[in-house]
């Protein structure tokens, strides 16, 4: 049964599963178009109380910031929850960046629901019948070169068992995350002296000060010293921004 199509989401209610299925048969292009399609879809949620609900994100590629995540679970999964949502499957869209903050809202902020993710629609509807899908025995992950588009870029093709979808997907968010954090600080990274890389690295394995300054045979004044400058150069304000720097720039 057809319930709703707005702008970017259809939401069909399939009675002998008691089942809501939406699909995003196209993306969204800002976070209040979001917000009033998600609106409509916990209205009907709320009339025609169902168990399970079925996401088709494939066309889905709006990122979704965590102040936006925050109010997914305020006003759509808790009341979702307190409506009788049980199970919810959701099929990973093709924009793999933008579909790693939709696994965010769940994890992030730490969700009352608990999703579970699928390559193929297929897969999601055997979980929600509990059933048994095929199983396929092949658990390597595969990389391959398809060359390059009419506009420049590499086209790389990632095979993988699709149980693995999930930790796949938020591997490619580190490694962008990694990547964009050494493109925005190499300029300030390439300020630091030599001896200043050594006590980066020294620190971020956890030595404190008298015990670099044995480590490299120098005083604790200097040590001091240039750690001061380490923290100005960087900019750094935690501990954990000294961790991202020694892991993106893997200091000697």
């Amino acid at each position: 049964m057809g319930l709703y199509k707005g702008t970017h989401l259809t939401i069909k209610f399939e009675e002998e599963n008691n089942r809501f299925v939406q699909t995003w048969y196209n993306s969204p292009n800002s976070i209040e178009i979001f917000k009033k399609e998600m609106l409509a879809y916990i209205s009907f949620y709320e009339k025609f109380r169902p168990s399970q609900t079925l996401w088709l994100q494939q066309s889905f590629s709006l990122d979704l910031d965590y102040d936006t995540q925050l109010w997914i679970e305020r006003h759509i999964n808790k009341p979702g929850k307190r409506y009788g949502n049980k199970k919810i499957a959701i099929v990973a869209g093709e924009d793999v960046l933008s579909y790693s903050t939709v696994i965010g809202t769940f994890e992030e902020t730490q969700s009352c629901l608990s999703p579970r993710h699928f390559a193929t629609e297929e897969e999601a509807r055997f979980w929600l019948d509990e059933l048994s899908p095929t199983v396929y025995n092949d658990s390597k992950i595969k990389i391959s070169f398809k060359g390059v588009d009419n506009k420049g870029s590499s086209i790389f093709k990632v095979e993988c068992p699709s149980k693995n979808i999930t930790d796949v997907i938020k591997s490619f968010k580190t490694l962008f995350e990694e990547n964009e954090f050494i493109r925005s600080n190499m300029e300030k990274y390439s300020l630091l002296t030599k001896r200043e890389k050594q006590i980066l690295t020294l620190y971020a394995k956890g030595q404190k000060h008298q015990e670099i300054a044995n480590s490299l045979y120098i005083s604790l004044f200097t040590v001091r010293t240039h750690w001061k400058n380490v923290k100005r150069k960087l900019e750094i304000k935690s501990f954990s921004e000294v961790i991202k720097y020694f892991i993106a720039f893997n200091p000697r």
